[in-house]
């Protein structure tokens, strides 16, 4: 039987839009037009390239605000102006073609990768860089026609997927490679299978409609959410792009004097990998959600936000699951809403002093709904992550830029001091769900953070831009899923067994004429990853769990080609 009860607060939600779209000037860009009279625009590329990152630069002119980071694409990090004269940009603004009507040839992308060791997980997407040799090859056309836009932009993405150390799972009903921690909860592949990969995928396509103050769109798209530049909690560029249908706020919607509104609602299908579980049945997923941010105008480059996630069952699916994001946080199993999805939600602020080249950011957010109100007045710290970082930018030169940036993340859950019988009383970490199993992932690559459940991470990264150059440094720490450690492996490994990780990072990216080149390099250091051979020695009789720190180097280059330039 299907549910058609509709949420009342969806009913607010949409009196509230219809309010903002009744307030004059609801379609002004949020960049003014007098602040902006010779605007340049970043090519639309893809989330993981060094567009990405110039676009997310904060403004070095007091007059233009930041860019909102409440949700980003690769299509909207191109359509968005940068204002004032930008030497620094020398070769990588978009050519007019790009943002002209009819016929076009969008940019070609080509990446190969190599690791030595193990495979390391970061704004991937497609690829999957298992140990050896990985790459995608991706380009299309787009065309446009007055509010229509259509760009078909397919991916392509090999890996040769050599062996290495994985942990045996031993579990009769799972992969011999499905992840073994948080008791099945989880689909997130140590490895691929143990046969190279080619796969085949739409990329960055979309068909989008601009209806003035929103725009309508289906698309496979990368969608980040949130502030976070390194560690996104809810939806980040780690995993494909997620098939979806969105409505989102193309300029911001004007509330009279009151500031600026944004955001996005979104419907998409989730599969899970080949390495999970047998069962056919439950292969895919419903992911709706609705990320939404206000930026007050007494308070110039401030922004606020929150955003739900929630994952229900495509097979048993009910019209009131695709409302379900708006249920309440403490609406949980045993109430009569439609929630037995897993659900996701975040708060975050943004504050980019306009004219300093400064920002700050932090995000919290939470897994799995509260069983009511006391549960969640009790423990609101139940599965809960956050991130937080920093960003400044300033002059280097007549024709440079220099940006130091650091951000840290924690997903690691303090479990409730009292324990029972509950199934949520251990075992419970952010990105993973009893019920639905597959956890937070589409194809079993992470949706959200790329260091998964149970982890800690800090990074920090110096890069300067000079004359259209990009050289770059970063420093990663990461202490792998702490959760299933401190379960599992703790009582044998003690304060040694820890899955800890540290990376050194060098990139330098460069205009070619049409081709543009980026080059990265990754040197890595890791002790007991993933308790691969720890867990094998620990289980002998009369043998000592060995620790050490294991290599591993990852070497990227990628090319990009721009139609139209020279």
């Amino acid at each position: 039987m299907v549910d058609l009860r509709v949420p009342s607060s969806l009913l607010v939600l949409l009196a509230g839009v219809g309010l903002a779209i009744a307030v004059p000037a609801t379609a002004q860009e949020e960049v003014s037009p007098a602040a902006c009279e010779d605007p340049v625009r970043l090519v639309p590329e893809s989330l993981e390239s060094v567009d990405a990152m110039l676009r997310r630069l904060p403004s070095l002119d007091a007059e233009v605000d930041a860019p909102d980071r409440t949700w980003s694409t690769a299509a909207s990090l191109g359509r968005t102006p940068l204002c004032g004269e930008a030497p620094w940009l020398d070769g990588w603004t978009a050519d007019a073609a790009l943002v002209t009507s009819g016929l076009r040839a969008l940019p070609a992308h080509a990446r190969l990768t190599g690791t030595t060791a193990w495979p390391v997980e970061r704004a991937n997407g497609l690829q999957w860089t298992g140990k050896g040799l990985s790459g995608t090859l991706r380009g299309g056309v787009s065309y446009r026609s007055g509010a229509l836009t259509l760009e078909l932009r397919p991916e392509l993405a090999f890996a040769e997927n050599r062996p290495y150390a994985v942990y045996d799972t031993l579990l009769v009903d799972r992969d011999r490679y499905a992840y073994p921690w948080h008791a099945r909860r989880i689909d997130w592949p140590q490895r691929h299978g143990d046969e190279s990969l080619v796969w085949l995928g739409p990329g960055e396509s979309r068909l989008a409609l601009d209806l003035g103050a929103v725009e309508l769109a289906l698309s496979s798209e990368q969608v980040v959410w949130g502030p976070s530049l390194a560690y996104p909690l809810l939806l980040g560029p780690s995993a494909p792009g997620v098939p979806h249908l969105s409505l989102s706020t193309l300029r911001g919607l004007r509330l009279g004097g009151l500031g600026t509104l944004r955001g996005q609602l979104l419907w998409g299908l989730l599969d899970e990998s080949d390495h999970f579980d047998d069962d056919g049945d439950n292969d895919r997923r419903l992911l709706s959600g609705i990320v939404v941010s206000f930026r007050p105008s007494v308070f110039p480059g401030f922004s606020v936000g929150a955003a739900s996630l929630v994952h229900s069952d495509a097979s048993d699916l009910q019209a009131g699951d695709l409302w379900a994001f708006l249920q309440t946080p403490t609406e949980g199993e045993d109430s009569e809403g439609n929630v037995s999805g897993n659900g996701l939600g975040s708060l975050f602020a943004h504050w980019a002093v306009p004219g300093s080249g400064f920002e700050a950011w932090v995000e919290w957010g939470r897994d799995d709904y509260s069983f009511d109100t006391n549960d969640f007045l009790s423990e609101p710290d139940h599965t809960q992550a956050w991130s937080a970082g920093v960003q400044q930018v300033a002059r280097w030169g007549a024709d440079g830029l220099v940006r130091f940036s650091g951000e840290l993340t924690h997903l690691t859950n303090e479990e409730p001091r009292i324990q029972d019988d509950s199934p949520r009383s251990r075992n419970a970490s952010f990105y993973t769900h009893a019920f639905l199993r597959q956890g937070h992932t589409h194809r079993g690559q992470l949706l959200g953070s790329p260091v998964g459940p149970g982890s800690d991470a800090q990074r920090v990264a110096l890069d300067l831009l000079q004359a259209g150059r990009l050289w770059g440094l970063s420093l990663e720490r990461v202490r792998w899923d702490d959760d299933a450690y401190v379960r599992s492996l703790s009582p044998v490994g003690g304060s040694d067994g820890h899955d800890v990780e540290l990376t050194l990072g060098l990139r330098h990216a460069r205009p070619l004429g049409a081709l543009r080149l980026h080059l990265e390099a990754d040197a890595q250091l890791r002790r007991n990853r993933l308790w691969a051979d720890f867990s094998q020695q620990a289980d002998a009789e009369g043998v000592e769990p060995g620790f050490g720190w294991a290599r591993n180097l990852r070497v990227e280059a990628a090319v990009s080609w721009m139609p139209g330039r020279r």
